[in-house]
């Protein structure tokens, strides 16, 4: 407090040491104070230092809440090597990254509308201007779902309205996508979970599973639109698609096709303990009272016992990279259902004679070793009707998988595919869970009563699960 009695505003620092991630360990931070402007604030995960605003205005708010959600869930190291893997350019990805670092700052309360510094509309005029068409769509998607987006697009505007007709076609279907595969959830999106990607012979690095499932795919789907500057017009003009091409190719990226299911065949040499598989259990009916002692301690006088059998059913797990399975996993779930058949599937994408599907635990028989996933989904709809074969009369179908389904070429999410999955949960009755714990508690309430339909992700905003609920309500 100053001699005149007036407090003196304190500087207002981010503590990016108090965050945790599931990739890497907790460490000691250097913050510089910074201002207040685009391109001024910055982080380095891998050094541990951040430059901020230390203001106590809503914008300086807003970008240190923006540098933080980058220090909890940007990957360690922006490695260019896996830009090359995934067929995408840098500046694509982090396009796509403050996307969603944006869209999860939102979603953490903070009012994104207010991270802008004013000269966005100035950007967008001279991009206009200069008919350049690839950078105004990277910056259109950095700042993609606030007013920076709006301020930026009505200075394209100005300068070239088709060009601004076309962006805008993008942008609304980019905010269309994020709503639609975060209706229920986001935990997928700020997932820190390791995903490995191979980027050469023998080496590997890796990055976030929210990075792999949102700002990769974000970025192998919005690289469609770029154009390639080496092959002008003949005036030496850049040809931009227009519109209505925008728009076709937005209703077309929803379909695609699964891949052919492969089965790997997986040895499977233990053996549920007998007393976990088939039990005796005392009954007040029988032949011969093995349990006469309870004649004196049992109100109903249970003397007699039956054998059972153990728990069934079937669970369906997708094993691609942001649902990573163990062999505790494995357990767990056999554990709470010893008669249970678990199948795993996984489909590198372009691939045809690679195995992509796997019978983990068979009715008593359990793997030694867990087979790993190849990467993305790409054959959630025929692993769904593989494993609905082997499922007996009356028993629960569990389906493990974080909603996303994609088609086998690509592995990119896909609208038709999705409806396709979505009808064979409400035809089959099969309860969806995000992961493998949820998967565990629906078994074993499944013991107790028949286990409802469920579904979760992409798959709970298709129209045919939207009608089964209107039908389950009427």
């Amino acid at each position: 407090m100053s001699a005149q009695g007036n407090v003196i505003p304190q500087p207002q620092k981010a503590m990016p040491e108090w965050l945790t991630r599931r990739d890497m360990p907790t460490e000691a931070w250097t913050v510089q104070q910074g201002n207040a402007q685009r391109g001024d604030a910055w982080t380095n995960i891998t050094a541990c230092e951040m430059r901020v605003p230390f203001g106590d205005d809503e914008v300086s708010r807003l970008v240190r809440a923006h540098e933080m959600t980058h220090a909890k869930v940007s990957p360690k190291m922006m490695d260019p090597r896996v830009a090359a893997h995934y067929g995408v350019s840098d500046d694509m990805l982090r396009a796509c990254e403050e996307f969603r670092v944006n869209m999860l700052v939102g979603k953490a309360g903070f009012d994104v509308n207010e991270l802008r510094d004013g000269s966005e509309g100035r950007t967008g005029e001279i991009a206009g201007t200069n008919n350049d068409w690839n950078n105004a769509l990277t910056m259109m998607i950095a700042c993609a779902g606030t007013k920076s987006a709006t301020d930026f697009l009505r200075g394209v505007k100005k300068a070239n309205p088709d060009m601004e007709a076309s962006l805008r076609k993008i942008h609304n279907a980019l905010k269309a996508r994020w709503r639609k595969q975060t209706r229920h959830s986001h935990k997928v999106a700020a997932d820190t979970r390791e995903y490995t990607v191979s980027v050469g012979e023998e080496e590997s690095t890796t990055i976030p599973v929210g990075y792999r499932k949102f700002t990769v795919e974000y970025a192998k789907w919005l690289s469609q639109f770029l154009v390639n500057t080496d092959e002008l017009a003949d005036d030496g003009d850049i040809e931009f698609p227009d519109a209505e091409e925008v728009g076709k190719q937005v209703r077309s990226a929803g379909s695609g096709t699964f891949a052919r299911l492969v089965e790997l065949s997986v040895p499977k040499p233990r053996s549920v303990d007998g007393r976990m598989g088939r039990k005796r259990v005392a009954t007040n009916i029988g032949r011969n009272p093995r349990r006469i002692e309870r004649m004196l301690t049992d109100p109903e006088q249970r003397i007699f016992d039956r054998r059972t059998r153990g728990k069934g059913g079937v669970v369906l797990i997708d094993q691609s990279g942001s649902m990573s399975l163990t062999e505790n996993d494995v357990w767990k779930i056999v554990e709470a259902a010893p008669g249970c058949v678990i199948i795993g599937y996984s489909h590198r994408a372009g691939t045809t004679d690679e195995p992509n599907i796997w019978v983990m635990a068979d009715r008593g028989r359990v793997c030694a070793d867990v087979p790993m996933g190849r990467g993305g989904n790409g054959v959630d709809g025929p692993a769904i009707r593989f494993a609905q074969k082997r499922r007996r009369a009356g028993e629960p179908f569990i389906w493990v998988c974080d909603g996303l389904v994609t088609d086998g070429t690509h592995d990119r999410p896909s609208d038709a595919l999705s409806e396709e999955c979505a009808n064979l949960v409400v035809k089959y009755g099969i309860h969806m869970t995000a992961d493998v714990e949820q998967g565990v508690s629906a078994l074993r309430r499944a013991s107790a009563g028949r286990l409802p339909a469920e579904a979760v992700g992409s798959i709970a905003v298709t129209r045919a699960w939207r009608e089964h609920m209107t039908e389950s309500r009427s």
